[in-house]
């Protein structure tokens, strides 16, 4: 007869083995949807840089100080 402790030990390997399975099968599907979508190319279109015409943005009035 086993004795408790082997028992637990037994059954904490397992439930590591099935953890780590588990574990295994994701990543690996999620590795594939990555790869999938890592073949599509972006196709990017170049401008030629312009600088923005000057704005005057007026500032409000500065508040006068009360003497105190």
């Amino acid at each position: 007869m086993a004795s408790p402790n082997k028992k637990k030990s037994r059954v904490f390997q397992a439930a590591l083995a099935l953890s780590i399975l588990v574990h295994l099968v994701l990543f690996i599907q999620t590795t594939d949807l990555f790869r999938i979508k890592s073949l599509s190319s972006l196709e990017l279109a170049l401008r030629d840089e312009f600088k923005p015409s000057f704005r005057h943005i007026p500032r409000p009035p500065k508040k006068q100080k009360t003497p105190g």
